[in-house]
Order: C-alpha cells, then structure tokens, then sequence
C-alpha cells in the first residue's frame, strides 16, 4: 500500500462505492458497500471529507460499469497522494510486532 502514491483525480459522488460505519444493532442487513436495511427508520448516514479519509481500490483497470467513463474520468492526469505516508511508521511497526509474534521472523535477524 505505501508504494501506491498515485491515485485519480476524481472521487466517486457521496454514497457510491462507499463503506459504512455502522451500530449494529440498528442495522437490519449489511453488504460491503451500505446497509441494505434498517432497524431504525432514520437509518443515518455521514459523509467523511475525502481530506479525512479515502476509499482506496488497487486494481489495474476501473470496474466495468464505468465503461466510457473510465479513461476520462479516472486514469487520465493522476494525482501523486503521498498522505498514506503518515502513517507509514505506525504500519510498518504493527506489521513487523505481528509477524514476530507469529514467528515468521527469527530471533536476531535483520531485513
């Protein structure tokens, strides 16, 4: 993921290709992309500003509904987004805990 610094230009409109946080207990029926039914009829939903977060896909190609718009919109002037770097040391500390902890590393060897 840290090597991943480009991105496209555009971001989806609010409420497509989004993720949820969600209380559970007034969710109904999930998916990985919204709430497919509500408990409570107020059932809300917030926007988080692309400045706080992003919802990042890696692929090689858009998704195939985007057909036309794909070149267009999304792959032409990319954009170098290196704010997935400020959390690099965090990352790389967490990952390297996790895989000692599994064993993966052995005692006293250096990458």
């Amino acid at each position: 993921m840290l090597q991943h610094v480009f991105r496209s230009p555009t971001y989806n409109s609010p409420r497509a290709n989004i993720k949820y946080f969600v209380d559970t207990e007034k969710a109904m029926m999930l998916h990985n992309h919204w709430i497919r039914g509500c408990l409570d009829p107020q059932c809300p939903f917030h926007s988080v500003n692309t400045t706080l977060a992003q919802l990042q896909h890696y692929r090689n190609d858009c998704a195939k509904y985007l057909g036309k718009r794909c070149q267009a919109e999304f792959k032409s002037n990319p954009v170098r987004d290196e704010s997935i770097w400020r959390w690099k040391d965090k990352l790389v500390s967490s990952i390297t805990g996790t895989l000692h902890k599994l064993g993966f590393y052995k005692s006293g060897y250096n990458w």
